[in-house]
């Protein structure tokens, strides 16, 4: 329990550092080669990035279940390792933030539909399930004072801004024939992180 709230300490130290940086793209002023380009994210990039999601929400569960992939709280919870898989998906997040924000160009409609069915079908049911297990694990007092206020609750805030500033990059690069179905799974995916934010801010 020690390490634990060691741990939480440190967890809410970075919480208070983590101000979003939009990436730096270095340009290198020589005459004989000129400006080096600047290469945009695409819609593999952000096919990338989500898997990264779908892979931190996953472990999230896993952290919070009593077996891998369950959907019953674990009796015994490891915190330290539910902290880190928090911070885990809030980074993961971010930086499918980050690159949203410098798509420019309009995805096609078989790139746009690759990552509807990624979110539709991957990680809104995994996150369905990670953040039911999170809501529990506050409401059954699995997890203490300070690593829900201090910890846990912090990264959820930060990672539901960082959400919907992707949401509003994205949206605009997603192919017409879609951008409907595209925006009510972003939607659908939302509401599960908003009702589990409002678990933790709850008295």
């Amino acid at each position: 329990m020690h390490f634990s709230n060691i741990l939480t300490s440190l967890a809410v130290i970075a919480t208070a550092s983590a101000g979003v940086i939009r990436r730096q793209i270095t340009t290198f002023d020589k005459p004989q080669f000129g400006n080096l380009p600047q290469i945009n994210p695409n819609a593999t990039k952000i096919l990338e990035n989500l898997a990264a999601v779908d892979n931190a929400v996953v472990g999230l569960t896993n952290a919070l279940a009593s077996a891998p992939g369950g959907n019953t709280l674990s009796g015994d919870l490891n915190i330290p390792n539910v902290i880190t898989m928090t911070i885990t998906l809030q980074s993961a997040n971010r930086q499918s933030m980050l690159d949203a924000q410098e798509l420019d160009d309009t995805f096609s409609a078989d790139d746009s539909t690759a990552v509807l069915k990624k979110i539709r079908d991957e990680i809104v049911p995994h996150a369905q399930a990670a953040l039911s297990l999170l809501s529990k694990a506050k409401q059954q007092s699995a997890l203490n004072a300070l690593t829900t206020k201090l910890a846990i609750l912090p990264y959820l805030q930060i990672t539901e801004g960082e959400y919907d500033t992707f949401v509003s990059s994205l949206l605009p690069y997603i192919d017409s024939t879609i951008k409907a179905d595209v925006e009510q799974t972003l939607k659908d995916l939302r509401a599960f992180l908003t009702g589990t934010v409002g678990v933790y801010t709850a008295q």
